[in-house]
């Protein structure tokens, strides 16, 4: 009877440093794009200055900010202090470094800015921007459309050239795919 007990409590020790793992902080993980203006961001992927400087403002208040590293750190030695937060950038797009840089440094925070290579220092849009550019902005809509897409021309015939103005644009930023 003893020995049932005793294999229960291990058991049941065990299964509580399980759950016990699984419900400890891990740490979280902010993921930004762009900081900016454009008044075109269908995807709502951009956060314009002030607000990012807020967002900066709050995590110092309430969170505890690390390095990306540091946070990869602690998750490996299983001591991810409470309310630990690492700020990343997807795209790098020029922005982080001219608009992000200047705000996380004068909060004294860092940031892990994934940079896509074959797009630094080219100048080049990505394939989704350039198409925003074609199709959302204001102007004459191409007949045909060119896009560079992983390395490959691809070419669309879309018909007649048309005027699409401001008004149309607007209404159609503003409308999202999924409702009728």
């Amino acid at each position: 009877m003893a020995n049932l007990v005793s294999r229960a409590g291990k058991k049941f020790i065990r299964t509580a440093r399980r759950v016990q793992k699984r419900l400890s902080p891990r740490g979280h993980i902010l993921m930004y794009h762009s900081i900016g203006d454009s008044e075109m961001d269908p995807w709502s992927m951009q956060v314009n200055p002030p607000h990012f400087e807020e967002h900066l403002e709050v995590i110092k208040r309430i969170a505890r900010p690390v390095s990306i590293a540091q946070l990869a750190s602690m998750q490996k030695e299983g001591r991810v202090e409470p309310n630990s937060v690492a700020i990343t950038f997807d795209d790098g797009y020029v922005n982080n470094y001219t608009v992000a840089k200047p705000l996380l440094e004068k909060h004294e925070l860092h940031a892990m800015v994934y940079a896509v290579p074959g797009f630094v220092r080219t100048g080049k849009p990505f394939w989704w921007d350039q198409l925003q550019a074609v199709l959302l902005k204001p102007g004459k809509l191409p007949g045909e459309l060119k896009l560079t897409v992983s390395g490959k021309d691809k070419y669309w015939n879309l018909g007649e050239a048309v005027d699409y103005s401001y008004e149309q644009a607007r209404e159609d930023h503003h409308q999202h795919p999924w409702s009728a």
